[in-house]
């Protein structure tokens, strides 16, 4: 019978991801059966491993602690100025079309010429500057010191460029904004393949420079000279949601970004002298914090100047939010209306500005030029708008309007063409586009604008109003009269005025009656107050004694008061929402009362605060001491803001200076007439407020560190240009190290990796501000241009920096442990400086300096641990101060044609490369191979009686050599035959031998030489795994330095990087 066949079975999987899965499904169900090892009861085994919890709580609780940093307080207002938004990257990147899109987003307007800031109305609480920075350092440098978001524009095609790192470290430097990361012209690569690869590698990158949460967006192609509006409302939101940090530095520093610059010199002064100093105005949103009259401002790039006059001007680009009736609406968006654009430089709705004209476009048929004063520019926006709007099919015609002087040197009889008729023309569109106002006549035009603010209250519910499409002219207004408008009344006559104002309750009726003359006893009577001083006076004066016209009943003071005191009483047991009695009228009402929803409002907060505090005692919570810290300066600057917030702006900026928040006018005299003649609408001009510490030059230390991407060493004495504060300098720094004893030591270039100190001549700055070191200013080149960044530490009007000096001596002669040493000194003077002082000899025998002597001149008596010889050479350590020279060149490029041409001071070898200058030799320097003689030691002798006693193991054994032959050496040896062989046979196994030896010795070379360069090849490696570890060994020491020195209150942590001092 055939046995039937059995198949092998296969083996069960081991690894691989099946038995991986299989094992992990079997632990699943034996956990749940409760046939595991451990109970299914989570809490019993929460902790198993104690250490690890530890390190995880630790870890926690230092990440939530590195993020505590001093409390700053903010100090704008509520209506803060526009958010400054710099577009950077390198040329040919796409910045000028990502400003035409984003304006075009928010505004619905398209930019022609985008020059200068660019300011858009984005939100009922937003407001954006745009400005387009320049490839130039000294553009990037400024800006860097201003925007309030920087957004990064990269080439997706190319990568990043060596100008992104170098503004990356200016923004680190200078306070690190909020950053956003743009990639364009993802469409030049072939495949999706690629555009997903290089957006990864670049996104990886991107956010180990900056941070992991950074934001990277995606433009790709441009259509009509826009980026595609998907990708462009997708950057607006979030714009309009980013908030920005609050800098120490400009929390602590007024200034001003100028969107417009005119020269207000007279025009006589300037044909006379050319070179003359001018005078300019500059306009701007005032940002940081409170600017005054008179405060010392410095340009970057342009000097330091006084601020001889500042004006409040009108808001050219208010937030809707500003406005009463957008703050009583529940508009969700904007309208057409209120999405206004700002830019005096650029070309924006026909109006161009320039250095000293401004120009309008106009159709031919209209021959209407406005004119207006200089500090009025905004009213020319509409006036452009109008002008435009009669015939836009017309071709454009540019006058210049800005220059008077001209039309009244042209001459003629009649003067200009377009002045001709001007009286009958506007007379005209007067009396058709324009009744006479009588409120506003009678009562004021601040007057007037109150009284249509109130009478346009509504509920705020206007969001779906329907519109009437009545002209305006139809809607019947209550302040305007039902009489004819061709009828010509001269308003500017005082009688007719005054006989106006008299028909009405303010005006001059009868003496007693009349309401000047009540107003003022009135005024009187609380001026002279209670005669008693028990404050009752003050209450009878404000109600006073008055007479009912309808029931002819006479009123005193007291009855008054308890009537009062029933409405009050009324009024509260309504709650507010009553009428409170019949003799009292909506007008009477105090203007500051609470509506019902308010008050509903402030109830709510107050029970929501009652119970956040009852919920903190009760759990056991509370506030940490950094946020009472918070909440106090929070409190102090509301308590500030609350104190004004019922004043005029006029009266304002008497008391607390202009405001960050408000457009002024600014008034600067004595400025060089370069800055006016090569003026560059493309470079920003910027008014930094300087403090009055801030004007005197001492000495400042700084923790300075060497960039890891500039590949030179930097040198002491080297000229280097610094960016600190508002300020652009060239120095001449000093390179130290400090040692264990707190010494400045210093340091012939800048050591690799560490920190060092860096002292500078130049203007105080608060310590802790940033500062970043450039090697030029010009165009970029091939090297990386930013050389080190480091941290200001300290002020002081000395330099403590110390130079190691070795000074040399010789002996002159030797007694004992006395020895008289010559040539280290010149002079007994010199020596009694240094006595007391340690000296060494080479040996390492220490002595110490005694007093000088007679002769030689310089000598002196010193004494040591042990005996010295005449050959020994000593040593005196000393340490000689240093100062570093007083240097202060301010980089004056806003004054040059062009900008990138600024050079300053050169370094020694760059001038030699530039002229081909070979270095100097000097043979003092140069290294020499040195020459001793070798010395020569005699024998040791010792008595041949003193051997004898010497016992055998202290013995000399020195052989002595023997004059005669002995006789061992003498005979001669005959050898037989068998000796022979014997001999002849070893001889050839030797030979044998050597042969074989002499291979293998060839083959060990060989081999040798194989493991030599595979050695060579495995060290390599091993030095550059080493440089790289010591790297990190460096680092480490240096953040281990940094922190004893933050704990012994010799330097500022990072978080405080270019941030002043708290504020008081």
């Amino acid at each position: 019978m055939e046995e039937e066949h059995v198949h092998k079975q296969h083996n069960a999987p081991k690894s691989g991801a099946k038995a991986k899965k299989k094992a992990q499904k079997l632990q699943k169900v034996a956990s749940a059966k409760g046939k595991s090892g451990q109970s299914s009861d989570p809490r019993a085994f929460s902790i198993q491993k104690v250490n690890k919890i530890r390190r995880r709580v630790m870890h926690a609780l230092d990440k939530e602690t590195r993020k505590h940093h001093a409390p700053i307080a903010n100090r704008t207002a509520d209506q803060p100025p526009p958010l400054v938004i710099a577009v950077v990257g390198p040329p040919q990147v796409g910045k000028t079309t990502l400003i035409r899109s984003l304006v075009k987003r928010f505004t619905k307007q398209t930019l022609n010429e985008i020059k200068g800031p660019i300011t858009i109305v984005a939100g009922k609480n937003r407001r954006y500057t745009f400005i387009e920075c320049k490839n130039d350092m000294n553009a990037m440098l400024d800006l860097a010191k201003i925007c309030d978001v920087a957004l990064l524009m990269v080439d997706g095609s190319f990568g990043f460029e060596m100008e992104t790192f170098e503004f990356l470290n200016m923004l680190m430097a200078h306070g690190m904004p909020r950053v956003m990361g743009v990639l364009t012209q993802l469409d030049r690569l072939r495949t999706q393949k690629q555009i997903r690869r290089r957006k990864k590698e670049l996104k990886a990158r991107f956010q180990s420079e900056i941070s992991a949460r950074s934001n990277l967006f995606y433009f790709s192609g441009i259509s009509k000279d826009m980026y595609p509006q998907r990708e462009t409302v997708n950057m607006a939101r979030f714009l309009s949601v980013l908030k920005p940090k609050v800098q120490r530095w400009r929390n602590n520093h007024p200034y001003i970004l100028a969107d417009r610059l005119e020269d207000i010199t007279d025009p006589e002064d300037v044909r006379v002298n050319p070179k003359m100093d001018r005078s300019i105005s500059i306009y701007g949103y005032v940002r940081g914090t409170y600017i005054r009259s008179g405060q010392r401002v410095h340009m970057p790039g342009g000097g330091d100047f006084t601020l001889d006059n500042v004006t409040l001007l009108k808001d050219p680009c208010p937030a809707p939010s500003s406005k009463e009736e957008m703050t009583k609406s529940r508009k969700r968006r904007l309208d057409d209306r209120d999405r206004v654009v700002y830019a005096p430089m650029s070309d924006v709705g026909g109006i161009l500005f320039d250095r000293d004209a401004t120009y309008i476009e106009m159709p031919e048929d209209e021959d209407e030029e406005e004119e207006g004063d200089e500090d009025e520019d905004e009213d020319e926006d509409k006036a452009g708008d109008r002008a435009m709007k009669e015939d836009e099919d017309a071709e454009p015609d540019f006058r210049d309007v800005g220059d008077d002087d001209g039309d009244a040197e042209d001459g003629g009889v009649g003067g200009a063409r377009w002045k001709e008729g001007m009286l009958e023309r506007a007379s005209k569109h007067h009396e058709t586009r324009h009744a006479a106002n009588l409120h506003e006549l009678v009562y004021g035009k601040r007057a007037s604008q109150t009284v249509d603010a109130d009478d346009d209250d509504n509920d705020g519910d206007d969001f779906f109003t329907m519109r009437s499409k009545a002209k305006a002219d139809e809607v019947h207004d209550s302040s305007r009269g039902a009489w004819s408008t061709a009828i010509d009344h001269d308003w500017d006559e005082e009688d007719l005025i005054a006989e106006l104002k008299n028909q009405f309750v303010t005006g001059e009726w009868h003496e007693d009656d009349d309401a000047q003359t009540l107003l003022d006893k009135h005024k009187q009577s609380l001026e002279q107050g209670d005669s008693d001083g028990d404050g009752d006076g003050a209450e009878d004066d404000e109600f006073g004694d008055f007479e009912d016209l309808e029931t002819g009943e006479v009123h005193t003071s007291s009855s008054a008061a308890a009537a009062g005191g029933e409405g009050e009483m009324g009024d509260a047991d309504a709650d507010g929402e009553g009428e409170g009695d019949e003799g009292e009228d909506e007008e009477e009402q105090p203007k500051s009362a609470l509506t019902s929803r308010q008050k509903r409002e402030l109830k709510k907060a107050r029970m929501k605060a009652l119970f956040d505090e009852e919920y903190d005692r009760v759990s056991g919570g509370g506030k940490t001491h950094f946020d009472e810290v918070k909440d106090e300066l929070a409190e102090r600057v509301k308590f500030n803001m609350d104190e004004f917030a019922d004043e005029d702006d006029t009266l304002r900026v008497e008391y607390e200076g202009y405001r960050p928040g408000l457009y002024v006018r600014v008034e600067v005299h004595g400025v060089p007439m370069e800055l006016v003649e090569y003026f560059d609408a493309s470079y920003p001009y910027i008014l930094g407020g300087v403090l009055p510490q801030e004007e005197e030059m001492g000495f400042i230390q700084i923790r300075f560190k060497r960039h890891r991407f500039y590949q030179r060493r930097l040198k002491n004495r080297d000229p280097v240009i610094m960016s600190m504060g508002w300020r652009r300098f060239q120095t001449t720094p000093l390179y130290a190290s400090q040692d264990d004893n707190h010494r400045h030591r210093l340091l012939k270039v800048t050591p690799d990796h560490v920190h060092c100190v860096a002292c500078v001549y130049a203007p105080f700055v608060d310590p802790g501000s940033g500062c970043l070191t450039v090697i030029n200013s010009g165009e970029a080149g091939t090297d990386f241009r930013v050389t080190g960044t480091g941290t200001v530490v300290q002020l002081d009007q000395t330099s403590d920096i110390v130079k190691k000096l070795k000074l040399v001596g010789y002996p002159m002669k030797v007694v004992k442990n006395t020895a008289f040493i010559k040539g280290m000194f010149n002079s007994a003077l010199e020596v009694a400086k240094f006595q007391g002082a340690a000296i060494k000899t080479v040996s390492g025998i220490r002595g110490q300096i005694k007093r000088a002597i007679r002769a030689p001149d310089g000598a002196f008596r010193a004494t040591f641990e042990d005996r010295i010889l005449m050959s020994d050479i000593i040593f005196l350590r000393t340490w000689y101060p240093v100062t570093p020279p007083k240097f202060y060149n301010p980089v004056l490029s806003l004054l040059l044609p062009d900008k990138t041409a600024w050079g300053g001071m050169r370094s020694t070898w760059v001038l030699r490369i530039a002229n081909g200058l070979p270095t100097p030799r000097k043979k003092d320097s140069e290294y020499r191979p040195i020459h001793r003689k070798e010395r020569r030691f005699n024998p040791l002798k010792v008595p041949k009686k003193l051997q004898a006693n010497l016992p055998f193991k202290t013995k000399p054994k020195l052989a002595t050599k023997r004059r005669h032959a002995t006789y061992e050496t003498k005979r001669a040896v005959v050898l037989s035959e068998k000796e022979r062989k014997r001999i002849s046979l070893l001889q050839e196994l030797a030979t044998i031998r050597n042969d074989m030896n002499a291979k293998k010795k060839a083959r060990r070379a060989q081999k040798r030489e194989e493991a030599k360069k595979k050695y060579v090849k495995s060290e390599l490696e091993r030095t550059r795994i080493r440089k790289e570890k010591m790297k990190e060994v460096y680092r480490a020491l240096g953040k281990e330095e940094k922190r004893r020195m933050i704990a012994q209150g010799r330097a500022l942590p990072d978080s405080k990087r270019a941030k002043g001092p708290e504020p008081v």
